[in-house]
């Protein structure tokens, strides 16, 4: 079936927001007394939102005294420097321009925060995503499918009709957790060798504009 819908991930796919998460999470650590983490380190992290990063920064994790305030100062500080150096990703507002004029409806769903997702929407892509889901407490956060469950019934689209662009496993396993289709960019936030090691029935890209390539 023809797809109407693509559903993107966010960091790693659309943004480059690896090195304002990488120095917020290290002010973070640093102001409450812990060892920094290398920028490698922290990229292996993403994935899974930020207080699972921060749990995965900080020695024995949420069980760590100094957790919640390492937290609370991560919380603060990255809304204040969120696209200090966040960037599209080449060809990515091109793209999506070029499917917006061909009627495909666009989303966003997320593991990072929601005030987060929507506020690096809004500056960087304003009126082109229909739908855009970041993580809230009501949310379980991907591979569950729930998201793209609530997007697909906001925007009356079944899976047959989605693709799914992201760029690690969750992003993969979400799409095979409700037989939609799925692209896996291998620019994003995971190596191309683990990617090709662990994703067998789906298409991987060395770039955003290659995802045309499967929905025409």
């Amino acid at each position: 079936m023809k797809c109407k819908l693509v559903i993107c991930d966010l960091d790693g796919t659309l943004l480059d927001t690896l090195e304002d998460i990488y120095h917020s999470v290290n002010y973070a650590l640093k102001t409450n007394g812990l060892e920094e983490r290398t920028l490698a380190q922290i990229r292996h992290d993403i994935g899974d939102g930020i207080k699972k990063l921060i749990e995965r920064s900080i020695p024995d994790g949420d069980q760590n005294p100094r957790f919640e305030d390492t937290y609370k100062t991560f919380q603060k500080y990255y809304p204040l420097h969120i696209h200090d150096y966040t960037k599209p990703y080449p060809k990515v507002m091109e793209i999506l321009q070029k499917l917006q004029q061909n009627r495909l409806l666009l989303a966003v769903a997320s593991n990072k925060y929601n005030e987060g997702t929507q506020a690096l929407i809004n500056h960087f892509f304003p009126g082109i995503f229909n739908v855009v889901y970041g993580l809230k407490p009501e949310l379980k956060r991907k591979p569950d499918p729930d998201m793209i469950n609530h997007i697909m019934n906001e925007l009356h689209v079944d899976p047959s009709e989605v693709l799914i662009v992201g760029d690690t496993v969750n992003d993969y396993a979400t799409a095979q957790s409700i037989n939609a289709r799925c692209v896996i960019v291998t620019y994003g936030f995971r190596n191309k060798e683990e990617l090709q090691t662990k994703i067998k029935n789906a298409p991987l890209v060395d770039a955003f504009d290659q995802i045309i390539n499967f929905l025409f």
